[in-house]
């Protein structure tokens, strides 16, 4: 799959600290704590993790 689906404690405030750093998510009206990310290309993986520190 292209995706991978997280459970974290509060998915909208993970959502939006990615949003800062333009990686865009997907969140589900039905659950607070999921949150989708698309799998970037291997060219990307420093923005994701420099997001995430």
């Amino acid at each position: 799959s292209l995706f991978r689906l997280y459970e974290l404690r509060d998915a909208k405030a993970w959502q939006a600290k990615l949003g800062q750093h333009h990686i865009w998510s997907r969140i589900f009206p039905y659950s607070k704590s999921f949150l989708r990310l698309g799998l970037p290309a291997q060219s990307d993986w420093a923005r994701i993790e420099k997001a995430l520190s």
